[in-house]
Parts: structure tokens; sequence; C-alpha cells
């Protein structure tokens, strides 16, 4: 699991890029939403992190 303690109450934020395998988040667990507009799959406790910026976020629940 990525640990994100190191980004808090830094200006560094954590790089999720898009992959083909849409199941894996780019923490590596498995992915249960799609965010953004380019549909980059996060886990639950990433796709919380990705909802509390404060910014509208496109999501889309995945049937897992």
């Amino acid at each position: 699991m990525m640990n994100l303690d190191r980004f808090a109450g830094s200006n560094e934020s954590p790089v999720f890029e898009t992959v083909d395998n849409l199941n894996t988040c780019g923490c590596g667990n498995q992915a249960e939403w799609l965010v953004y507009k380019d549909r980059q799959p996060h886990c639950p406790e990433c796709f919380k992190e990705a909802t509390e910026c404060g910014d509208v976020v496109e999501v889309q629940y995945l049937c897992v």
C-alpha cells in the first residue's frame, strides 16, 4: 500500500497514472472507482483522498 503520510502538509502530491488494468489502483490495491475525466482507477482509500480536494470530481463506481 502506498504511504501517503509523506504528502501530508506538503505541496507534493502522489502521482496516479491511468493504467490499462482498471482493476488496480495506483497504490496497488484493488480499484473500486474510476476518478477524473481520464478514468484513473482508485481504491476506496485513494478515492476518499481524491474527492476531499474540494473541487468537483467526476467519478464512476466499478461493479466489483
